[in-house]
């Protein structure tokens, strides 16, 4: 994983701007980044039901070990899903370490589950309660332009992938690295239920 790779920090006050990108899990998908089309080329085969994650925002405690120290400028946001390798499902831009404040992402990014796939297959074990239904968001300091610094793990945030409803807009407290203690909070969406419905 290239941690050298420069970020665009991004402040609260783009609250209004998603950040949208688009994965299919067994093919090449059209995806946009900050409203830009990646590629034109129309797809012929019918998409599946989409499974969604949105970041919406985080905050942080003004007493957050990270936030004392003052060592800690910007963050940016990953999780892991399924298969899916984590430098995947990061936030392509970071915002800058301030307390009591909403720091917005609005971090929209589509999964397209093709059936008979390894992602489709454990999709369906999660549902059956065979497999673990656990995802994690890890909130990482970034560097900046420093490339002799390393990115490093500050708190995370769990939940179960939704089997029954979606979670919408729901805030999650984010437990520290160090202590395990609340540090903050972050919001997301998890929309799962179409590609649920489309397992049978």
């Amino acid at each position: 994983k290239q941690w050298y790779q420069r970020r665009v920090a991004i402040t609260a006050g783009m609250a209004s701007r998603d950040m949208m990108n688009t994965r299919d899990m067994s093919r090449t998908a059209d995806s946009l980044d900050l409203g830009e089309t990646v590629s034109s080329t129309p797809d012929p085969t019918p998409r599946p039901p989409p499974l969604v994650v949105i970041i919406h925002y985080l905050s942080f405690s003004p007493d957050a070990f990270f936030v004392v120290e003052g060592q800690v400028e910007q963050v940016f946001v990953e999780y892991k899903l399924l298969n899916v390798d984590p430098a995947d499902t990061e936030t392509p831009g970071s915002v800058k370490v301030t307390p009591n404040t909403k720091l917005n992402f609005n971090f929209r990014k589509t999964f397209y589950i093709e059936r008979e796939t390894e992602d489709w297959r454990l999709l369906k074990d999660i549902v059956n309660n065979s497999a673990e239904k656990k995802i994690t968001f890890t909130v990482v300091s970034d560097p900046g332009d420093d490339t002799d610094a390393e990115c490093s793990n500050l708190c995370r945030a769990s939940v179960d992938l939704p089997v029954t409803e979606d979670i919408i807009e729901e805030e999650l407290p984010l437990l520290g690295d160090i202590n395990g203690e609340t540090v903050g909070m972050l919001c997301v969406t998890i929309e799962t239920m179409s590609a649920i419905r489309a397992l049978t």
